[in-house]
């Protein structure tokens, strides 16, 4: 079961209000994936629990930028100090108009390195029609005859 007893839970938020303003002032990040799209509540809790969209970043183009400074050292950093932590932003590249996601991930095993992933973003490809558009063409024939004929 994904949500807990059909309780909608308050999202944990990976950074602190204070790092967040300096995320979006000083890097151009615009906030986290779950504030970019609505859903029902308990819809949201399964994305939540299961893909930790109120853990991903949105970043604008100047973060393209940022990410290839220090902002990728800036995320993976825990704010007090205890060591680092996994990211994941999504941001584009105002030159190409290309989109990308960072995802950094934490080694679990010896002195606990950080590596980084980049991955472009491609268009969303629409599904295959259930039906082709000739049939559909067909059908919407003979239902305008159909009609035509129990109108006279």
């Amino acid at each position: 079961q994904v949500v807990e007893g059909g309780r909608i839970a308050e999202p944990r938020r990976m950074y602190s209000h204070n790092m967040m303003d300096m995320l979006k002032r000083e890097h151009g990040v615009t906030g986290y994936l779950d504030e970019v799209f609505d859903a029902p509540g308990p819809v949201m809790q399964a994305l939540q629990n299961t893909s930790n969209v109120q853990a991903v970043l949105i970043g604008g183009e100047s973060t393209y930028q940022s990410l290839q400074g220090d902002l990728c050292g800036i995320l993976n950093r825990k704010e007090d100090g205890s060591g680092q932590r996994p990211y994941a932003i999504f941001t584009s590249d105002p030159r190409s108009g290309k989109k990308y996601k960072y995802t950094s991930t934490i080694s679990r095993y010896g002195r606990r390195e950080a590596s980084l992933r980049v991955d472009e973003i491609t268009n969303a490809r629409m599904l295959q029609p259930g039906v082709s558009p000739a049939e559909k063409e067909r059908v919407e024939r003979d239902l305008r005859a159909a009609e035509e004929a129990l109108s006279q």
